[in-house]
């Protein structure tokens, strides 16, 4: 039954005078509970956790570039020091390389927690969004299929997973307008608290 045929059905069963007000009433408030409890779910459950973790690995790229900007020229680092040697370099390089392996290895667990939280909860998809995050699977499922590229300079960099900045701006942006649209239904800004860190 359509929302408009719906709507006159209670007008028409509703009985007359105050009777038909309040079952208008109450047929307008249940859809809005309805859409309120989804949208919830819908924060709570997969676009909350996604929002998170893409903004994670937005900052784990940050981090990433910063430490191999030090790491490009060891030399520059030590010019200063009259002393400094090639063992020098190694001791300075050496701690950077353990960082940064220790990040991207953080940001492809990230991709593999999106995965499979996009997999469990695609359900809770808006249907305008699928297509968005099955193109982010497949390359996940791409780059963990392709034999590791090491680079022929820092070659004990592990493989750094491919950088998404455009989903990272489509999730949040569909987080925010959910959120926006969730405290309007609800005359309240009841969803404000960040979502906290998905188990999986």
């Amino acid at each position: 039954m359509s929302v408009i045929s719906s709507f006159f059905w209670v007008l028409l069963t509703g009985g007359t005078g105050g009777g038909v007000v309040a079952a208008v009433a109450n047929w307008l408030e249940g859809r809005r509970r309805t859409r309120i409890d989804f949208l919830q779910h819908q924060l709570e459950k997969l676009y909350g956790p996604l929002a998170y973790l893409t903004s994670c690995n937005k900052i784990l790229w940050k981090r990433v570039d910063t430490l191999q900007n030090h790491l490009a020229d060891p030399e520059e680092k030590c010019r200063d020091n009259p002393h400094a040697d090639a063992a020098s370099n190694a001791a300075y390089s050496g701690p950077l390389m353990e960082q940064i392996n220790s990040h991207r290895q953080a940001n492809v667990e990230n991709n593999r927690r999106i995965v499979a939280r996009l997999q469990n909860k695609w359900h809770l998809a808006d249907t305008e969004d699928l297509e968005q995050f099955a193109s982010f699977q497949a390359d996940v499922l791409r780059l963990n299929e392709s034999p590791p590229v090491y680079c022929t300079v820092l070659d004990k960099l592990v493989l750094f997973p491919e950088r998404t900045p455009e989903f990272v701006a489509y999730v949040n942006n569909r987080f925010r307008l959910k959120k926006e649209r969730l405290e309007r239904l609800s005359g309240s800004r009841m969803w404000t608290k960040p979502p906290a860190a998905p188990q999986t």
